[in-house]
């Protein structure tokens, strides 16, 4: 591990103070026993708190002080990522946001936020200076991103528009994505770019999707697939509250119904391996269960990526530690409080 802004250190000294705030307030509490008396008339104005208690609270509050300036010192760790050669290679992403892609069954995640995860860590990285595109599809399929080398751009939408039912219509509309993204390729690619449609589902589809129109599409463009199979065999149940906020307005149980029954969904590995297979040697299957499984770099070394070396960043867990230890503190004088009010009311 290492810090992007190790000059914020500097500020680590400061972490002292909540340990001189906690000193400071001991010292007046003596001052205002001796001043008033007993201890017992003093507790008439204030609940008075032994000594241990000040030592408690001022290592805590020193503690969440250093959480935050370690936080504000960007901790990150070094993170490995596939890289194609600038203006080569165009993606455009197809991510499934049906209601079966709220299961969580992805290692307690939903399927959709496995499928955010690997478009934000593992696709978006990889593609410096090319370009990439998101779809997003249920009972009709719509555009997200359109093409474009603005990564964060990519990031930022995905994160805040690709959610459950975020596309029109109910069902898995997969054919009509793919025409969408060709469209995507006929009109923003340039012909000399290598083109790769990346699909994020867990494999259900409408009566409507035509395999052959499919493969055809792919083949008279040229295009490498790869299909990520999201979620386990085994059926899983619905939770309503990954849903849109419309089912859950609507929802009285926990988990999504059809006709009073409670819906189950299961990745459907025929229907991928069947896209797969047609499509021939340039697909490739791919099922996962939990994000960190997925390496993006062996399904694309026949494209000569490069690997680069990245930065994680892992502020997140001292900002964590930061709220938690603020909120804690407090807690331990209102416990003290409630006790000594108890006591004297019996």
């Amino acid at each position: 591990m290492h810090f992007l802004q190790e000059q914020a250190g500097l500020a680590l000294p400061l972490a002292l103070v909540g340990a001189l705030i906690a000193w400071l307030a001991y010292a007046m509490q003596r001052q205002m026993i001796v001043a008033w008396g007993a201890a017992d008339n003093a507790s008439r104005y204030g609940v008075p708190i032994g000594k241990r208690r000040f030592v408690i609270r001022g290592i805590l509050a020193s503690l969440a002080l250093a959480a935050g300036i370690v936080a504000l010192m960007r901790p990150a760790i070094q993170s490995k990522h596939v890289e194609f050669h600038a203006g080569t290679v165009d993606v455009v992403v197809l991510l499934d946001v049906s209601r079966s892609m709220a299961a969580r069954d992805c290692s307690g995640q939903s399927r959709l936020t496995c499928a955010r995860h690997i478009l934000r860590e593992q696709i978006s990285p990889s593609m410096q200076h090319n370009q990439i595109g998101v779809i997003a599809y249920a009972g009709k399929a719509t555009p997200v991103v359109f093409l474009t080398e603005e990564l964060e751009t990519v990031n930022w939408l995905a994160e805040q528009e690709l959610k459950i039912s975020s596309a029109p219509g109910q069902g898995s509309a997969m054919g009509k994505a793919f025409e969408l993204a060709f469209q995507y390729f006929d009109h923003d690619s340039d012909k000399s770019r290598r083109k790769m449609i990346v699909l994020l589902s867990d494999g259900g589809t409408d009566e409507e999707t035509r395999l052959e129109e499919i493969v055809g599409g792919m083949k008279n463009r040229n295009v490498t697939l790869i299909v990520i199979g999201l979620g386990r065999p085994r059926p899983a149940l619905i939770p309503n509250e990954e849903l849109a906020e419309e089912d859950r307005r609507l929802a009285t149980e926990p988990f999504y119904k059809i006709d009073g029954q409670n819906a189950m969904t299961s990745l459907d590995v025929a229907t991928l391996n069947q896209l797969t297979t047609a499509v021939g040697d340039d697909a490739t299957f791919v099922p996962v269960t939990a994000a960190g499984e997925f390496k993006f770099k062996p399904l694309v070394s026949h494209m000569s990526p490069k690997e680069r070396v990245g930065e994680m960043e892992i502020y997140f867990y001292p900002c964590l530690a930061f709220f938690i230890l603020i909120c804690v503190t407090p807690l331990l004088t209102a416990r003290r409080a409630r006790s000594v009010r108890t006591a004297r009311e019996v």
